[in-house]
C-alpha cells in the first residue's frame, strides 16, 4: 500500500513527467521485478482488458456482455532500473497493439487448447482495476469485499500462475497478488510484493515534483 502523497505523485506528476498512462507506470516496476526474479532480460506479461475498445474510436460500450480479453506484451530490459527506457518500450508496444489486443483472443479461439497462448506463453498476468473507492449513496450499500471478485468452479484450471492486481482506493495505491499455495510459498509472494514496492518507489523518486509554496 502506498500513502496519498506517493499515490499523488504516481497519478499526477509521474504521468506528466513520463508522458504516459498510469497503467504503463505500474507495469514498469513489474517487468523489472520479473527480470530480476527470473534473471532474464526478456520478459512477457499477460494483460487483462475490458476488450470494448478496438482503437480508432470504435467502442462497444452500448453492447451488453463480457468482452474481457487477455493478450501478451514482451519487452527487453537491458539495464536495471532504466525507467525512461522501460516506460518508453511499454508505451510503444501498447500503442502498436492491433485493436488494443482484442484480436489476440479471437485468434486463440481457433487454436488447439495445448497451444492456447495465454496459458502457455504468459503465466503471469497484470490487471489494473482503476479507482475502487466506493461511491456514497443514501439508497444503496456497496461492499468492497465482493467488488471486482471473480468466482470460478473448483474444477476450473488456473490460466495464470501469478496475477498482479493494481488499484486505487481512497487515494491510496494498492497491490494484490493472487497465487496458488500449491505452487508458491506465501513468503515468496511477500518478497515479490516488497520488491515491487521498492522498485516503484525508485521510479517515483526520479520524478520531479513542484516545491511546496
Amino acid at each position: 500500500i502506498f500513502g496519498p502523497d506517493q499515490t499523488k505523485i504516481l497519478l499526477r506528476w509521474a504521468k506528466k513527467y513520463y508522458g504516459t498512462q498510469t497503467y504503463i507506470l505500474l507495469l514498469a516496476p513489474l517487468y523489472q521485478l520479473l527480470a530480476d526474479w527470473c534473471n532474464n532480460s526478456w520478459v512477457v506479461v499477460s494483460h487483462r482488458s475490458h476488450g470494448r475498445d478496438l482503437g480508432n474510436n470504435q467502442m462497444f460500450w452500448d453492447t451488453i456482455g463480457n468482452f474481457a480479453v487477455n493478450f501478451p506484451v514482451g519487452i527487453t530490459l537491458d539495464s536495471p532500473n532504466q525507467w525512461q527506457q522501460i516506460i518508453q518500450q511499454l508505451h510503444t508496444q501498447f500503442e502498436q497493439l492491433p485493436a488494443n489486443g482484442v484480436t489476440f483472443d479471437w485468434i486463440s479461439d481457433h487454436l488447439p487448447n495445448y497451444i492456447y497462448p495465454d496459458s502457455q506463453l504468459t503465466p503471469i498476468r497484470a490487471n489494473y482495476l482503476g479507482n475502487r473507492t466506493l461511491p456514497t449513496s443514501e439508497l444503496f450499500e456497496f461492499n468492497l469485499q465482493t467488488s471486482d471478485k471473480r468466482l470460478s468452479p473448483p474444477e476450473q484450471k488456473r490460466t495464470t500462475l501469478l496475477e498482479f492486481f493494481f488499484s486505487i482506493l481512497n487515494g491510496n495505491f494498492h497491490l494484490e497478488i493472487e497465487y496458488s499455495r500449491d505452487i508458491h510459498n506465501s513468503e515468496t509472494i511477500d518478497q515479490l510484493g516488497n520488491h515491487y514496492l521498492k522498485l516503484i518507489t525508485s521510479l517515483l523518486t526520479s520524478v520531479p515534483t513542484p516545491s511546496p509554496r
